[in-house]
């Protein structure tokens, strides 16, 4: 007898095929919850990993932080050992002496400073750094580094005074987490560095942590201070002190404070700098304009049809709508003080060579608001050059350029300007606007050269500003022959201190 296998014809399977499938269903169910347990695992693990090794990285940073604080403590106590709970995880800390050096140099000193510096350094699983070198503590990650504590290094306005204390590590061992003791070995003093008065200070350093050290000084001096980086060498070289202002105008806008720029018509000849104020020499050049000894010639004395050449005092400048004022600076610099304020309607224009150019000191504020105030182009070349136009201002200057085209340099550096900025809402110019600003640009000004100020606003869509790149690199004098700037920095205190750190 034959069996036969009943089934349907439609190809639905019958109930012994369906509890097959249902059982393939169920594991392959099980199979898929197993996978995503595992990766949820795996991404759970990695993210605590993670999160532990960040939290075992900010336990260690503050440890170094509290490090530099008892090191400089113990720098300044030659009796007392300082301890400290080290916390440097299971990695530990290596202390490396010499790792790099600070030297100092100056026309005021006899000769270089040259100082070796040593690192407490710790590196985590996921190769954070973590470093103390002379004061400072460093965070670096990659190619970037941070500056968690800075270096003692300060300036003391009221006497013109740069300490610099570099802290050395003794010795090179390895530490790890627990009771560290930090005692001071011996403090060098550099007393022929004291008086460096009429003289700029150029301080190098040397260290596998120089980006640490450049963020520094750039935060602390502003963007002028730094001179010159050397990523191959790992160097940094930083000058303070009396500054000449040769490179004042090697960007498009130096500001001291802030600048808006809402459509980006500054671009980017931008940087953050502090240079220093003119208010000394524009008081100095007030004061002997008023002295008839020198001979200084009264603007009101000239005729309205002649060219300006030598040396002009007046007690207000206002160029009215349809006036001009020349200056023929081609065969000597022509100097304009203005004892208040400067209103240019009318035309400003200098016809000057290469060497030579009209310098406009002025002690009020500054305002454009038609025309313009320019360099004529000269027969030899046809070129006209922002250099020869130099405008410069008090550090609580006022400046707003409404229309017109301007084409040249000005000059109001300052840290301590007070707004509000008086012009921009006067004569309905303006109305309404943000007078936070030192330098303001509104309507359709055209400006061609290069601003140094304490902050700066472009207002308008149709003001446009231009750097004049034949300023980049250029050396000419800020100032007429007799004047210069006052030092910002009369003397130096340099003292390295030896300290020793030893696991208890």
């Amino acid at each position: 007898m034959i069996e036969m296998t009943l089934g349907r014809n439609d190809g639905t399977a019958m109930p012994s095929e369906r509890g097959v499938s249902a059982i393939l269903g169920f594991i392959l169910l099980i199979g898929m919850v197993a996978s995503i347990s595992v990766g949820i695992l795996l991404f759970a693990g990695d993210a605590m990993e993670d999160a532990e090794q960040r939290s075992a990285n900010e336990r260690v940073e503050q440890s170094f932080v509290e490090l530099s604080q008892q090191m400089r403590a113990a720098s300044s106590n030659d009796d007392v050992s300082h301890p400290i709970d080290l916390d440097v995880g299971q990695s530990g800390a290596v202390v490396k002496k010499d790792t790099g050096h600070i030297t100092v140099t100056s026309d005021a000193l006899s000769k270089d400073i040259n100082l070796t510096i040593g690192t407490i350094e710790y590196e985590s699983d996921d190769g954070t750094k973590l470093a103390y070198q002379s004061g400072a503590v460093f965070r670096e990650t990659g190619n970037e580094t941070q500056v968690v504590s800075a270096p003692p290094v300060h300036y003391e306005a009221e006497t013109n005074t740069l300490t610099l204390p570099v802290s050395a590590v003794a010795g090179e061992q390895k530490l790890g987490s627990g009771d560290v003791s930090i005692s001071h070995n011996n403090t060098t003093t550099f007393q022929g560095a004291n008086v460096v008065q009429n003289e700029d200070i150029t301080i190098t350093v040397k260290s596998d942590y120089y980006r640490g050290w450049e963020s520094f000084f750039r935060n602390q001096a502003g963007d002028t201070s730094v001179q010159h980086v050397d990523h191959e060498n790992r160097t940094v070289e930083v000058e303070v002190g009396y500054i000449d202002l040769e490179n004042a105008f090697d960007s498009g806008v130096t500001y001291s404070s802030d600048i808006d720029d809402f459509n980006e018509e500054f671009g980017d000849e931008t940087r953050k700098g502090n240079l220093p104020p003119m208010d000394p020499v524009i008081e100095e050049l007030v004061e002997d304009a008023n002295d008839d000894s020198n001979n200084i010639t009264d603007l009101s004395d000239v005729d309205d049809e002649s060219e300006l050449s030598g040396m002009y005092y007046t007690d207000e400048l206002h160029i009215g709508k349809h006036e001009s004022l020349s200056a023929d600076a081609s065969d000597g610099n022509v100097t304009l003080i203005v004892d208040g304020n400067i209103t240019i309607e009318g035309d400003l224009t200098v016809d000057a060579n290469d060497d030579n150019a009209l310098r406009v000191y002025l002690t009020g504020d500054f305002e454009m608001t038609d025309n313009n105030a320019k360099v004529e182009p000269t027969p030899s070349d046809g070129a006209a050059k922002a250099e020869q136009l130099q405008v410069y201002g008090t550090s609580q200057l006022d400046a707003h350029f409404n229309k017109g085209n301007f084409h040249g340099t000005f000059y109001a550096a300052s840290n301590d300007w007070e707004d509000p900025n008086k012009l921009v809402n006067s004569n309905g110019g303006g109305e309404g606007m943000n007078d936070d600003y030192q330098v303001i640009f509104n309507s359709n000004p055209t400006f061609t050269g290069a601003l140094v100020a304490h902050s700066s606003n472009l207002h308008a869509d149709a003001a446009t500003f231009t750097y004049d790149e034949t300023l980049e690199g250029e050396d000419f004098d800020a100032y007429p022959q007799g004047y210069e700037l006052p030092p910002d920095l009369t003397y130096l205190n340099v003292v390295k201190h030896e300290v020793e750190v030893e696991q208890n």
